[in-house]
């Protein structure tokens, strides 16, 4: 059992590690002036952003309730653990991580009005799916 939670642990820990590594790249614009306008701009938006953020919000979706609902609750503890870990260590690139998670109750319709709410209203940086999807 303990290596089995430990493994779960180790994948949660990835999965979450390779989400917070994004590309924020973008186009270069074919006129100078207004690129160097728009690149001073974006650089103040990023940092209002950077300092604006408060967490990195990662959305979990898993079988709370039901006939699946053993697995759900590992899966969302493993998660928990690795957030708990990597907020010990520094963060997700210095932003401490928050677990928001909701009940699909082992059902399509209720997982994806779950994951517009993830996306809608908690406005969500990542998301980690149902173990059952």
């Amino acid at each position: 059992m303990k290596k089995k939670m430990v493994a779960l642990l180790l994948t949660a820990a990835m999965a979450l590690s390779m989400t917070a590594c994004g590309n924020s790249s973008q186009a270069p614009s074919s006129d100078s002036n207004s690129s160097q306008e728009e690149g001073s701009e974006a650089a103040s938006d990023k940092e209002e952003t950077a300092s604006s953020k408060e967490t990195f919000k990662i959305g979990v979706f898993q079988p709370l309730s039901g006939a699946s609902a053993a697995y759900g609750q590992e899966a969302k503890n493993a998660i928990e653990m690795a957030v708990d870990y990597v907020n010990e260590n520094g963060g997700f690139n210095g932003v401490p991580g928050e677990v928001v998670t909701y009940d699909t109750q082992g059902s399509v319709e209720e997982a994806v009005k779950v994951v517009a709410k993830l996306i809608n209203e908690d406005k969500a940086d990542a998301m980690i799916g149902s173990i059952i999807s």
